[in-house]
């Protein structure tokens, strides 16, 4: 139990997170939200709470996200 993180919150954006795929390059866990139709990336995750994403991009029906790394 220690070793996880609870982000909730307003600024989170979150509603509905259907997937998840995290970059252990960059630290940035990235979010498929389904009720906000949104992609969402935080990269200070490790603070928890209430976190504003530093990526939210607009994509209707969002139910999955890869990360490709080319």
């Amino acid at each position: 139990m220690s070793n996880q993180v609870r982000v909730a919150g307003s600024n989170t954006v979150l509603g509905n997170p259907v997937d998840v795929a995290y970059d252990g390059d960059t630290e940035t866990v990235f979010i498929a939200e389904a009720a906000n139709g949104r992609i969402l990336a935080f990269n200070n995750i490790g603070t928890g709470v209430d976190l504003t994403p530093a990526v939210n991009n607009p994509l209707a029906s969002a139910s999955a996200v890869h990360l490709s790394k080319d």
